[in-house]
């Protein structure tokens, strides 16, 4: 397998999880902010920055107190200068995918290529003006699509390898960036009293129904933190992505660099694993959350030299294309 078409199938699966990601996340505050009141750019900042988005937001000269609802929402899912925004995501993973057409099934193909067809044509901006909360959740089948059909329709062979990692680091990316703006939302007092704010964070990362099944206590940040942080079996926990990334790195290591990314999952595992969670809480969360964000970019920059030569180190927002 080449490391170009590698690169491809890595970035191509992190970008629909991103979009998907960045749909459910603005579905998920569009409804909760109907109930919050509270000022609009504390209902609408902290969603910028859990997707990282803040600064780029802020470059043009806008400050927080000047956001409202629907800047925020038409910024982080059409703007052209902010390749985080929804459709630059779907744009990316389209040229990715395009890039290795002959590595991918048919099916994944026409699902990516329909999703973007839709998304540039006039319907889904007709959605996006008529029902907002419909927009989100059309976005959110297209890539939940996409997802079923790469598990059903492909070998599961070293470009499968590539495509489950990528979409395992950026969903810890997105999980640990959920759990710090959303104490930091508690901490300003943007959404007392606490308990919706938590019940959105696990709606956020569609961990409602598996919550309440498996831990069978009651909303708290100290709870839904150890189950989104340290729970093995849900598949968007950050314990559980790390484990399954340490699979995948192992099913694809090659010499001293591909084994260092897999040392540096393994490590953040150990960091994880030896904090209990209420000493987690007790301590500075947002450096802790903070560290996991560092940790995860190393082992996509750990990648990026073991497995992809001359693509760019530190690619971990913006990723590749068919022009990197």
């Amino acid at each position: 397998m080449i490391s170009r078409v590698a690169e491809h199938c890595f970035w191509l699966h992190r970008y629909i999880e991103r979009a998907e990601n960045t749909a459910r996340l603005l579905q998920v505050n569009f409804a909760f902010v109907l109930d919050a009141r509270v000022p609009e750019h504390e209902q609408w900042w902290p969603l910028l920055r859990a997707l990282g988005e803040d600064e780029r937001f802020t470059a043009a000269g806008r400050v927080p107190t000047d956001i409202d609802a629907e800047r925020v929402q038409a910024f982080l899912t059409w703007e052209p200068e902010n390749c985080g925004a929804l459709v630059n995501s779907v744009r990316q993973a389209r040229e990715n995918a395009h890039a290795i057409r002959e590595t991918i099934s048919l099916e994944m193909w026409e699902a990516t290529n329909t999703l973007w067809l839709w998304l540039t044509g006039g319907d889904a901006r007709r959605l996006y003006d008529r029902d907002r909360y419909a927009f989100y959740e059309s976005v959110k089948q297209g890539c939940q699509r996409f997802h079923g059909l790469s598990y059903t329709t492909v070998s599961y062979d070293d470009p499968f390898d590539f495509m489950r990692l990528g979409a395992l680091i950026e969903r810890a990316d997105q999980t640990v960036r959920m759990l710090d703006t959303t104490f930091l939302r508690a901490e300003t007092g943007a959404s007392a009293p606490d308990t919706p704010l938590w019940l959105a964070t696990l709606r956020s990362c569609s961990a409602m129904e598996s919550y309440f099944k498996r831990a069978r206590v009651p909303v708290s940040g100290l709870n839904v933190t150890e189950f989104l942080l340290f729970d093995l079996a849900f598949p968007r926990a950050v314990a559980h992505c790390l484990q399954r990334s340490d699979h995948f790195l192992r099913r694809i290591e090659a010499g001293a660099a591909g084994r260092q990314a897999s040392a540096t999952v393994e490590a953040l595992l150990g960091t994880l694993r030896g904090t209990p969670p209420a000493r987690f809480l007790d301590g500075d969360v947002h450096a802790e959350l903070d560290r996991l964000l560092v940790g995860l970019a190393r082992v996509t920059d750990e990648i990026v030299l073991a497995y992809f030569p001359g693509a760019p180190v530190a690619a971990g927002v913006e990723g590749s294309s068919v022009d990197a």
